[in-house]
């Protein structure tokens, strides 16, 4: 049979690097350079709400706001708003008085507003996700650390 190890070098899922990210679900405005980086973080997204949904995880669709503080800024909002669009990302073009009434500390001429950009709690997703493995059958070796693969195929 097969066996799954989930191997862990802290005495926790998730204290590394993993503890140190900025807990963003990423709308998907920014990959029309990468195409499979872009289809990767739309379907992600998507997954993620729903996994989160479905296991009572932390996360909020708040959105994000790409500000120009300046008119010259305006040409790269507008390609960034194209971009998005042409992936399929809801994305809205708004004038700086709107987002005044949304931000009121926010000063700039325009901004595109990504609503489906979200923050999840990461670390209740880490735990949510070892305690699906362990469900599964996977094993997960605390303070443990891989020094040699032999044999792999």
């Amino acid at each position: 049979g097969v066996e799954t190890v989930v191997v862990e070098q802290m005495d926790r899922v998730g204290q590394g690097n993993s503890s140190r990210n900025s807990e963003v679900i990423h709308g998907g405005l920014y990959y029309g350079a990468t195409p499979l980086k872009e289809r990767w973080c739309l379907e992600g997204k998507a997954l993620l709400y729903d996994y989160c949904e479905r296991r009572g995880i932390a996360h909020a669709r708040c959105g994000k706001l790409v500000v120009a503080t300046s008119s010259s800024q305006l040409d790269r909002l507008e390609a960034l708003r194209r971009n998005a669009t042409r992936a399929g990302v809801e994305v809205r073009m708004l004038r700086g008085d709107e987002v005044a009434s949304i931000e009121p500390e926010v000063s700039c001429v325009a901004a595109l507003e990504s609503p489906s950009t979200g923050v999840v709690d990461s670390h209740a997703l880490m735990e949510s996700l070892r305690a699906e493995a362990e469900a599964h059958g996977a094993v997960v070796a605390l303070q443990s650390r891989v020094v040699e693969v032999v044999g792999a195929t």
